[in-house]
């Protein structure tokens, strides 16, 4: 007899939350400072992320979910976005500084990832970029993404938002933050999680793929924004259909007239 699995019952793709952490109730103010700040703070970033983070995620995903990536494409050395679906806690945290090694990474990340004060400091220095809370800092925080991608890095988003762990399927989500590519006319690529049968455990392999790159087109943004949207998640949809097992089977509730 194989593992058992859970069945979870949703009722919202998009807004039900299953990762099962109790998230602290944390607004990012106005006048927060999403900047990498003076050298000082760039070399303690550097220290971190690369000494320090890095290795710790080579190790963990290869230890705890055999990790392996497929790549249909490359990384560019230049600025780029990366959308992916969002199955794992501190796995959603590495698998984007890996898969896009030696490239430096931001994650776009809730305000609850940086609600800690004994931990905010470390966070980003890893490199998340926590959502302002309302329009307040908004234009700042827009600028601060737009400065990393345009300096050369990439930026990661999962647009699926809430953490649904082991997730077989994508979950349908909006063109809103596909927005930055368009804008800044940067290349997006994406990656798929998806989950197979281990022997003699309970935690599945996991099997990253990559794909892209999708390019903005060069007509109206809103339909650029769709259409990458729609590139992106067809693709996604695509490779997960490559996951053939999962601890967790997600079922939609049925609505009673």
């Amino acid at each position: 007899m194989g593992p058992r699995v859970k069945t979870v019952y949703y009722d919202d793709e998009l807004g039900d939350e299953f990762s099962g952490v109790t998230r602290p109730d944390y607004r990012v103010p106005r006048d927060f400072d999403w900047s990498e700040g003076n050298y000082f703070r760039r070399a303690a970033a550097f220290i971190v992320y690369r000494l320090v983070m890095t290795p710790f995620a080579f190790f963990y995903m290869k230890l705890k979910f055999g990790m392996r990536i497929v790549r249909s494409c490359r990384i560019p050395k230049g600025g780029c976005f990366l959308y992916a679906n969002h199955t794992m806690l501190a796995g959603d945290a590495f698998t984007p500084s890996l898969v896009c090694f030696p490239k430096k990474v931001s994650v776009i990340v809730g305000p609850a990832n940086v609600a800690l004060k004994s931990t905010r400091e470390f966070v980003l220095l890893c490199g998340a970029l926590p959502l302002p809370d309302g329009i307040g800092g908004l234009r700042r925080f827009s600028e601060e993404v737009a400065c990393r991608a345009s300096r050369g890095g990439c930026v990661t988003v999962y647009p699926e938002a809430h953490i649904w762990p082991y997730c077989r399927f994508i979950r349908p989500f909006a063109d809103t933050s596909f927005a930055y590519p368009v804008s800044l006319k940067l290349p997006v690529f994406c990656t798929t999680a998806t989950y197979s049968r281990r022997r003699f455990s309970k935690t599945p392999r996991l099997t990253v793929y990559l794909d892209g790159p999708f390019y903005p087109g060069a007509g109206d943004p809103r339909g650029a924004r769709k259409e990458l949207r729609d590139a992106v998640y067809g693709t996604m949809c695509r490779r997960a259909r490559e996951s053939t097992w999962s601890p967790v089977d997600y079922v939609k509730r049925e609505k009673n007239d």
